[in-house]
């Protein structure tokens, strides 16, 4: 072995560049691990296809928080609050909304634009003193809280998406469903 390859040398360190840029090019490229996702400096989580943003997290938070607050009368402090874990409380929350979310997809359901649009122009936050939705009102509350008018009406989405689904769950069953929903279910084949 040794004498081939001390007759065959040029032709040796050829190959040997080779492998080594090869080897260095392919961990440089990590192995298939480097990932493009420019969104994920955005996103806390990804549930399904549908992610948790930063501020969807931080806005759950903040409901949270004001809640527990609320209940004990004003005394709750960012370290108790962080303490008791609210900020996984928020996390977990997302979570099942976004798996209820992703079902509700599977299932067909959507959210038009006319569906967003109406909920905008509900909204008392955007409304001017003659009860009309300003939309310089809307955009000037966005920023003001760094969010941008394509995430909110995401999370609007959302909101509606989950209504839809929550409507579906609370439609009354008849007992006749119940019936032969059970007789399908311990039907046994003899």
């Amino acid at each position: 072995m040794i004498t081939w390859m001390q007759r065959h040398k040029k032709w040796l360190v050829v190959t040997i560049w080779i492998s080594v840029i090869a080897f260095v090019g392919a961990g440089f490229v990590g192995w298939g691990d480097y990932d493009f996702n420019i969104n994920r400096s955005s996103s806390v989580a990804k549930v399904g296809d549908e992610k948790i943003s930063i501020i969807q997290l931080n806005q759950r938070y903040g409901q949270i928080f004001s809640y527990y607050n609320e209940i004990s009368n004003g005394t709750l402090t960012e370290q108790k609050a962080k303490e008791s874990g609210l900020d996984a409380l928020a996390l977990q929350s997302l979570i099942e909304d976004k798996l209820l979310i992703s079902f509700a997809k599977r299932l067909g359901l959507s959210v038009s634009e006319d569906e967003i649009l109406r909920v905008l122009i509900n909204d008392k936050q955007f409304l001017d003193s003659n009860g009309l939705f300003d939309k310089n009102i809307y955009y000037n509350t966005l920023a003001q809280n760094d969010i941008k008018a394509s995430q909110y009406e995401e999370m609007v989405s959302d909101n509606i998406l989950l209504d839809k689904l929550s409507l579906i769950f609370s439609l009354p069953v008849k007992e006749n469903e119940i019936e032969m929903l059970a007789s399908s279910f311990f039907m046994q084949d003899v």
